[in-house]
């Protein structure tokens, strides 16, 4: 029984880290309608950087922070891509994700192991409830992140980030730019991919080149099964 439990706390404390991928995804494809490849890259890119700034004995908040910013980053460049040298969608986020497998090759290698290193997580299981700190503190932090994801897209800005999905034509109306809320729907996706991939990182205890593969292919099903409980219901759609 306890052996049970504990597949289903890590089972839990994974799916935590998923959801932020499937909110990604969801910004990216459900709402400004565009097919991101590069989620691969931008998940692997945020772990290389969070595993490297890690074992420099930087504070892990820094690490998680410079996964964020690489991934919009990445999100910004992907999106600029697309809409300023009129390459294909698709062909934007494998050309980004293809250069980002060499870039986290030369930036952490094969292979990085965190053992020995104390993470945020680490020092939090000190003062919340053993053995459920990991689970409670990512549960925490994926929690806020969606409900701050929700909570911009019914403003304005997000109101009109969700028109350059359905009807894009409207943005043209009120004179606003659809290539800049694109890049800016790319940047947030790839922002909140970033993270993801740091506290897949930080939490496993480990970074590898090949640990991305098929990440787009997770996100895609948990966005899928979403889709099926929750309806339209999901992310502001």
């Amino acid at each position: 029984m306890i052996f049970l439990g504990d597949i289903m706390r890590s089972i839990l404390e994974l799916g935590c880290i998923y959801s932020l991928l499937v909110a990604a995804v969801t910004m990216s494809s459900r709402i400004i309608a565009f097919d991101d490849l590069s989620t691969e890259g931008s998940f692997a890119a945020g772990g290389a950087l969070a595993a490297v700034i890690t074992l420099q004995g930087v504070s892990c908040v820094w690490a998680v922070a410079g996964a964020v910013v690489a991934g919009v980053i990445i999100g910004m460049v992907t999106g600029l891509l697309h809409t300023q040298l009129k390459i294909n969608n698709l062909m934007s986020g494998i050309v980004v994700t293809t250069g980002l497998f060499s870039l986290n090759l030369k930036l952490a290698g094969s292979s990085i192991t965190l053992a020995g290193e104390t993470t945020f997580l680490d020092s939090l299981s000190s003062v919340i409830l053993q053995p459920w700190s990991h689970l409670i503190v990512l549960s925490c932090i994926s929690g806020i992140v969606v409900a701050a994801l929700c909570w911009f897209l019914s403003t304005e800005v997000g109101f009109l980030l969700r028109a350059t999905g359905s009807n894009p034509q409207i943005l043209a109306t009120l004179g606003k730019r659809v290539a800049g809320y694109k890049i800016m729907g790319l940047a947030i996706a790839n922002g909140i991919t970033g993270l993801a991939g740091a506290l897949f990182v930080i939490h496993v205890g480990f970074f590898s080149i090949s640990g991305s593969i098929g990440i787009l292919a997770v996100a895609l099903a948990g966005l899928i099964i979403g889709n099926v409980i929750c309806g339209n219901r999901m992310i502001g759609v």
